[in-house]
């Protein structure tokens, strides 16, 4: 029995490519593919990274603001409403008074709560405005409830001023910073 060698599966072109790609030429065309496509990886990461420092950055600065937004709305609405307590003060239109007096100490105390962004000396200033508010607030309803005529008008009106003062400084500081 004799045996016979087979054909040749493998097409003498596949020889051929198969060494071309073992060939030292290739090799070191593919070292420097790999490298650049390593440099440019390197690059793109880098930029990933500063725009990533860059939206950060601005997300801090959005948060601020609107830190910022909040403390001018909440001393905003408190200088506004004493403003109108003491107008319906001078009238003798007390029975609204002790919600005008809630209103301000809300926004008030919220501010001085929620906004990181305000300095100690103003946290402690915000917490003096709160209590002289609920002391006029307490005034109040001691006369509402004794159905008395409040013989303490200019005095309370004058400590009124003064916490609408303090806030619209504080308002003042706040609007620089956020400049």
């Amino acid at each position: 029995m004799q045996f016979v060698q087979a054909p040749s599966i493998t097409p003498p072109l596949a020889d051929t490519a198969i060494s071309a790609m073992t060939s030292p030429y290739v090799i070191v065309a593919s070292t420097h593919i790999g490298t650049i496509l390593a440099l440019a990886g390197l690059i793109f990461s880098f930029l990933a990274y500063r725009q990533a420092k860059r939206a950060k950055k601005a997300a801090a600065e959005a948060k601020s603001a609107v830190y910022s937004i909040d403390s001018i709305s909440g001393l905003s609405h408190a200088a506004t409403s004493i403003a109108e307590a003491q107008n319906h003060m001078r009238s003798g239109n007390l029975s609204i008074l002790p919600d005008k007096f809630l209103s301000a100490i809300k926004h008030v105390s919220s501010t001085r709560n929620s906004c990181p962004g305000l300095e100690e000396n103003e946290k402690e200033d915000l917490l003096q405005v709160t209590t002289q508010l609920r002391n006029a607030k307490n005034a109040i309803e001691v006369s509402l409830e004794k159905n008395k005529k409040l013989n303490e008008v200019a005095r309370l009106n004058k400590i009124l001023t003064d916490q609408i003062e303090s806030l619209q400084a504080i308002l003042g500081a706040v609007k620089r910073r956020q400049k």
